[in-house]
Parts: structure tokens; C-alpha cells; sequence
């Protein structure tokens, strides 16, 4: 049994793509995705899914703001590039129940990471943020010129050099946001893809994760007994 790592991004045609012909193929037992069940249902519900305020008592205050923020922010980018936020989830979890693939749940409950995020992001981290975020929004070209980025496109994957390079950089300018959304979570996915393989030895095991878990979750992977491939 291999555990195949697809990084994709969460807006990109691409990445659909991608996921329609890896799934298609006919080659895997088990289709896991970075999603909790949480996520999964607000993913597939009729009725348009709104961040109550009420998120506040149980994720804490900046917990909520960064849900929010980011959901902005991704339904904007959606319609930037035509591909709204976790359809390459979406796409992954229909083609997989369309040929009876089992379907695993790999990620963290979303309130929990929120919660940490409130718990552990300092304050430190926090002003850098505010600070970024405007000389991002007046200074474009100028900030993505130093932090080592001279275009990007959102309708494609970012190259593993790219994403090395834009976890590295979160890394040393945000250290306890890439603890919590990145560096937390993978050992949570990998545990869970660990518990998959144990599960059904005899299955290979496409994992669906966003393109910035690979390269830490590729780190754990190589100290584990499970055999593992990237895509």
C-alpha cells in the first residue's frame, strides 16, 4: 500500500482537474481529503453557510475574525479565477462516491484549529500581520518582490519551490500562525493517513491536501513506516 500525495490549490481549475483524472483512473482504494466533517457539510449544504458571531464563545475573538477574514478573502479570489473555495474537495468526495471509493476524513475540526489560532497567535505575529496586509494592499509589487515572489498565478498549483518558499517564509515572519494552520495540522493528517493504512493495508491511498501540507507532511512521512509518493 502507498499513500499518494495530490497538493492542490483550493481556487484552481487546475487542481480539479487534476483530481478528476487521478480518481478516474480507477487506482485508488481510499480517497482522503484535508477536510473534518464540519467542513464536509458546509461544503455540501443548500442553504448559504454564514459565520455567526455567536463562533465567538466557542473559537475565542481572533479565532472568529480569521474565519472570517479569510472567508472574504477566498470567495473573493474565487471569483477572481472562476473556481470557488474547496471545489477541488468537492470534486474529490463526488468521484469518489460516484465509483464507490472509501471516502477519510484526514484533517483537524475546524473550531479546534480556530480556537488554537485564538489561544496561540501572538501578538507579535498579529501586528506583523496588520503591517503586511496594508503594505500588501498599497505596495503590491514592491512586498512580493521581497518576500521572493515576482508573480503568481492563482489559477495554477504553485511549483514545490514556490510553496517551500512561501511556508518557509510564514515560517520565520508568523511562527506560532505556522504552527497552528500548518505545522499542527500535518501531524494530525499524517496520524490520520497512518490509521488509514493500517485500516485497509491492501488499498492505494490518494490523499487530497492543499499544496502547503506537502512539504511538512513529506518531512513526517519520512520518519513513519507507511511508503508514500508525491504527485
Amino acid at each position: 500500500m502507498v499513500v499518494y500525495l495530490l497538493g492542490t490549490s483550493h481556487i484552481s481549475a487546475k487542481s480539479v482537474a487534476q483530481i478528476k483524472k487521478e480518481i478516474s483512473s480507477l487506482k485508488y482504494g481510499v480517497v482522503a481529503v484535508e477536510l473534518d466533517v464540519m467542513r464536509l457539510q458546509s461544503l455540501f449544504s443548500k442553504v448559504k453557510s454564514s459565520i455567526s458571531p455567536m463562533m465567538i464563545f466557542q473559537v475565542g475573538v481572533f479565532g472568529y475574525l480569521f474565519a472570517v477574514v479569510g472567508r472574504i478573502v477566498q470567495q473573493h479570489l474565487g471569483r477572481v479565477v472562476g473556481v470557488m473555495p474547496g471545489e477541488e474537495m468537492k470534486t474529490a468526495v463526488l468521484l469518489s462516491k460516484k465509483h464507490d471509493l472509501k471516502i477519510a476524513l484526514i484533517d483537524r475540526r475546524i473550531d479546534r484549529t480556530l480556537k488554537a489560532f485564538s489561544k496561540e497567535f501572538s501578538f507579535k505575529d498579529k501586528a506583523r500581520m496588520v503591517y503586511d496586509m496594508f503594505r500588501g494592499m498599497f505596495f503590491q509589487k514592491k512586498y512580493l518582490m521581497e518576500v521572493g515572489f515576482s508573480s503568481f498565478d492563482l489559477r495554477s498549483v504553485p511549483s514545490s519551490e514556490v510553496v517551500e518558499k512561501m511556508i518557509g517564509y510564514i515560517g520565520r515572519r508568523y511562527p506560532s500562525l505556522h504552527k497552528v494552520l500548518i505545522s499542527d495540522r500535518n501531524k494530525v493528517m499524517v496520524r490520520a493517513l497512518e490509521k488509514v493504512a493500517e485500516k485497509h493495508p491492501e488499498a492505494e491511498v490518494l490523499a487530497v491536501v492543499g499544496a502547503g501540507h506537502v512539504p511538512g507532511m513529506k518531512k513526517l512521512f519520512e520518519k513513519k513506516e507507511v511508503a508514500f509518493e508525491i504527485l
